[in-house]
């Protein structure tokens, strides 16, 4: 469910499936031991997820944080919703890019009002939410080190993926969580010509891959 695949169309609200819907699909989702993750852009659509979560496991929030249920983007989130998700323990599956090439479209699709509550990943990682990146490919671009940069700088000199626009303070993220949300040990790993943790910010779009070592699937 969501507004839009992006903010500046977030004002437009376009539902996937009617949000009755919602409940019977978590609750089903659960009862088989799925994880659930749920595509919500907007402040509306967020909320109705998260009240189709509190259903599906009976408003027990011990139970949620342990499931883990997941929203992925939660692009407009107010200071209630943020603090709601925190205190539910689901997690947001963040996109680096997107309040970067979103920059000019957030104040003019949300106005100044409510522009501050678009792509507030400082706020989540400051109440404690359980955060992971994507990066929404094949919308944004897929390669790791320029999201990485996006969301650390909020943008990427990067050749070939320069960006026009730069992403909000409320945005970006200090290195060490960025790098934690944008890998995962059990895939294997990627050698890089300096540690992303080891130098200057400005110099994240200076790292180059060397090689990959990715895990076998099983």
């Amino acid at each position: 469910m969501s507004h839009s695949k992006k903010a500046r169309k977030a004002c437009t609200a376009a539902w996937a499936a009617p949000p009755r819907n919602f409940d019977d699909e978590d609750s089903a989702g659960t009862a088989t031991g799925w994880r659930i993750a749920t595509h919500a852009i907007g402040d509306r659509a967020v909320e109705a997820v998260l009240d189709a979560y509190d259903m599906a496991w009976g408003a027990d929030r011990h139970a949620i944080s342990a499931a883990m249920p997941r929203i992925e983007h939660g692009s407009v989130l107010p200071e209630e919703l943020a603090s709601r998700i925190a205190a539910m323990g689901v997690a947001v599956c963040i996109q680096p890019s997107f309040p970067v090439t979103d920059a000019a479209q957030v104040p003019v699709a949300l106005g100044a009002g409510r522009a501050p509550a678009a792509y507030p990943w400082a706020r989540l990682a400051d109440r404690g939410v359980r955060l992971l990146a994507g990066s929404d490919f094949p919308i944004e671009v897929i390669e790791p080190l320029v999201g990485l940069a996006r969301l650390v700088n909020g943008r990427s000199d990067r050749p070939g993926f320069a960006d026009a626009g730069t992403a909000a303070a409320q945005s970006r993220l200090p290195v060490r969580l960025a790098v934690e949300m944008c890998t995962d040990q059990a895939a294997g790993q990627t050698f890089l010509s300096a540690g992303p943790v080891g130098v200057p910010t400005a110099d994240l779009d200076l790292i180059e891959v060397r090689g990959t070592e990715p895990a076998p699937f099983s």
